[in-house]
């Protein structure tokens, strides 16, 4: 059974948009509930720039891969042994 290989890339940017989503609820409640020092701007803007920069070389990586390729799910089992 052969499947085109973008499906992992389409898995790939639902799991980056759950983050997203993730990480705006979190910079949510670190603005809401704590202190607003120099710190926390630091902590928030320290989590945006290493997010960033994850996803920056996860997207240099991805670039380089043939989308158009497919994979075999389950190798079929051949009668010549």
């Amino acid at each position: 059974m052969y499947f085109p290989i973008i499906t992992l890339f389409y898995a790939y940017l639902f799991f980056l948009l759950v983050f997203i989503i993730f990480s705006f609820f979190n910079i949510y409640h670190i603005y809401r509930f704590t202190f607003h020092t120099i710190g926390m701007y630091l902590l928030i803007l320290f989590y945006l720039l290493a997010s960033g920069a994850i996803v920056s070389i996860t997207a240099f990586f991805l670039l380089q891969i043939d989308w158009t390729q497919t994979f075999q799910l389950i190798p079929s089992i051949s009668a010549n042994f």
